[in-house]
C-alpha cells in the first residue's frame, strides 16, 4: 500500500469527510477484532480443561470450559473452592478434554 499517497488524500478531505473515513476503519478493525475473537473462541468446547494465569494473583488457574460466551469462556475452577471465572479465549490454554 502507498501510505504517501493515502496521506496525500487525507490531507485534501474536510472534516466530515475524515470522520466518515474514520468510521469505516473503526467498523473494520472492529470486524477484524470479531472475526479473531470468534477464531480463538471456536478452538475450545465445554468440558474442555484449559489454564489460564490470572493477571491480579500471577498464578496459574485450571478449570473446564462450562459456557461459552460471545466474548469469553466460563470456566469453573476445580482447585481448591470452586470459582468461576469469565476469561477471553486468548489468555487460555487448552490442557486436556
Amino acid at each position: 500500500m502507498d501510505y504517501t499517497a493515502l496521506a496525500a488524500s487525507l490531507n485534501k478531505m474536510n472534516l466530515e469527510q475524515l470522520r466518515e473515513v474514520n468510521r469505516l476503519v473503526i467498523n473494520q478493525i472492529n470486524h477484524l477484532h470479531r472475526q479473531r475473537d470468534a477464531k480463538a473462541l471456536a478452538r475450545f468446547m465445554i468440558g474442555d480443561l484449559v489454564e489460564f494465569t490470572s493477571e491480579k494473583s500471577l498464578r496459574r488457574v485450571r478449570g473446564r470450559v462450562e459456557r461459552i460466551n460471545q466474548k469469553t469462556l466460563t470456566l469453573k475452577e476445580f482447585d481448591g473452592a470452586p470459582v468461576i471465572w469469565r476469561v477471553p479465549p486468548s489468555m487460555c490454554r487448552l490442557v486436556g478434554a
